[in-house]
């Protein structure tokens, strides 16, 4: 498996955090490995490519790749977040309190940044034109300090990803402004773990127990967030090189803000609604000027899902 980046990425075997190498562990039966990707659109690629079997990433950003590569389809099996974590993040004492205030600010983000594509679906919702800001490319790793240095006004990305590292810098969540773009008129999913369609189609059991697997980490790192981050060095070899405080708060915010929600309380983990799920395929569709809003049977199957009492944690 490959994750979309250095960030979040969650083993299915009790074990959620950022890491540099691979994660390697047994379930079902499975061999698995996880590598680290390079963003949505690497993870995209490469899965397409058949280097991967399954691989972490951004529906919003797959469903744009599907219409662009329709030769080789690309399925979401688990919705790993209920809440999309995008956003565009800025400094109070920066003065903007409206994402309409965005207008003519600069804002710091990787080229291929997941929440950078997402602006113009927020744009047009709130009526801004999306060309209106100057976007300052940066790589991943400067994108905080230079909000914190004030040389840009803004930056995109995921929650998870910011406001741990913004943290580390000194900076707290009271001083920040944030506007999720599930908070300004859309209401995305967050990241999903896909696969090729005709790969699951071809292994089914494969896929039915890769996922049962997956969903199972998931369910006992929100139970038990400490325990689960106890076992990562049994998986990676690296873990001793990480910042234990800042990755073990970044999973315990990924937690309390995308994977224990009411809907993921009352119907377990990767709980979908479908018509939740339409509707925000035809905001994306039209803010990425896609040619058609794919039905969500396309972009999403629960086939592979273990039954609601195995996907449940509280």
């Amino acid at each position: 498996m490959l994750g979309s980046s250095g960030v979040q990425r969650h083993c299915p075997h009790r074990a959620s955090t950022r890491c540099a190498g691979n994660v390697y562990f047994q379930e079902n039966g499975l061999n698995v490995t996880i590598e680290r990707g390079a963003g949505s659109a690497d993870a995209l690629s490469k899965l397409a490519a058949g280097r991967y079997a399954f691989s972490k990433g951004d529906m919003y950003s797959m469903m744009e790749f599907n219409e662009k590569n329709p030769e080789v389809p690309l399925i979401a099996v688990v919705i790993e977040s209920n809440r999309h974590p995008g956003g565009i993040f800025t400094l109070k004492r920066n003065g903007i309190t409206d994402p309409k205030q965005l207008a003519g600010v600069k804002i710091g983000a990787p080229a291929g940044d997941g929440a950078r594509r997402l602006w113009p679906v927020l744009a047009n919702i709130i009526g801004v034109d999306p060309e209106a800001v100057e976007w300052v490319n940066c790589e991943p790793a400067l994108r905080e300090p230079l909000l914190a240095r004030g040389e840009v006004q803004a930056i995109s990305g995921f929650g998870p990803s910011v406001v741990p590292s913004l943290q580390k810098l000194g900076i707290s969540e009271d001083e920040l402004e944030v506007f999720y773009f599930n908070d300004y008129g859309l209401n995305l999913y967050g990241p999903i773990v896909m696969s090729r369609l005709q790969y699951v189609r071809e292994n089914p059991d494969i896929a039915r127990g890769f996922v049962a697997g997956y969903v199972k980490g998931l369910v006992e790192t929100i139970q038990d967030p400490v325990a689960a981050f106890a076992t990562l060095p049994k998986h990676f070899e690296g873990a001793d090189a990480l910042d234990q405080e800042t990755e073990l708060a970044r999973l315990k915010y990924t937690i309390a803000n995308y994977w224990d929600t009411p809907d993921t309380r009352a119907n377990g983990v990767s709980a979908v609604d479908l018509e939740r799920l339409q509707t925000s395929l035809a905001q994306v569709a039209e803010g990425y000027g896609l040619q058609r809003v794919p039905d969500a049977s396309e972009i999403l199957t629960t086939e592979f899902l273990p039954p609601k009492e195995a996907r449940m944690f509280a």
